[in-house]
């Protein structure tokens, strides 16, 4: 199949949106998150946002810091899927690293046996190296 992903220099994506988003936003505290997000209602961006309320967000950010990623299914752009994993320096959430692809080259069996092992892996020797 073919995919193309279209977009623009300045293009910003909400972040409960989107995977990288999810890493970023889990290293904020939930008082943190719901300064960020007043309203209840989060606006959504495509047919597969699963995030459409705060309260959605929190539970899906508790997930992500449980697991130490976060896994995006088609949820911003149609037949993409991700993978990222917040780079923490000195306790803090710097930055993260995100594997986007399409899903015919990231069937999930792939996704749990090696993208997300290597997401893992390399967020965490990014962030000792940040650490010295």
């Amino acid at each position: 199949g073919r995919l193309v992903l279209a977009t623009e220099v300045g293009y910003a994506i909400e972040p409960h949106a989107c995977t990288s988003g999810k890493a970023l936003l889990a290293g904020l505290s939930d008082r943190e998150i719901m300064d960020l997000y007043p309203d209840e209602a989060l606006p959504p961006h495509h047919g597969n946002t699963i995030i459409n309320t705060r309260t959605a967000l929190l539970e899906e950010l508790r997930k992500v810091r449980e697991q130490g990623f976060s896994y995006g299914d088609e949820q911003y752009y149609q037949g993409v899927r991700g993978v990222a994993a917040p780079l923490v320096s000195g306790r803090k959430t710097i930055a993260c690293i995100c594997v986007t692809g399409p899903v015919f080259s990231m069937p999930t069996d792939r996704i749990y046996t090696e993208i997300i092992p290597n997401v893992l892996e390399s967020a965490a020797a990014i962030s000792r190296s940040l650490n010295g």
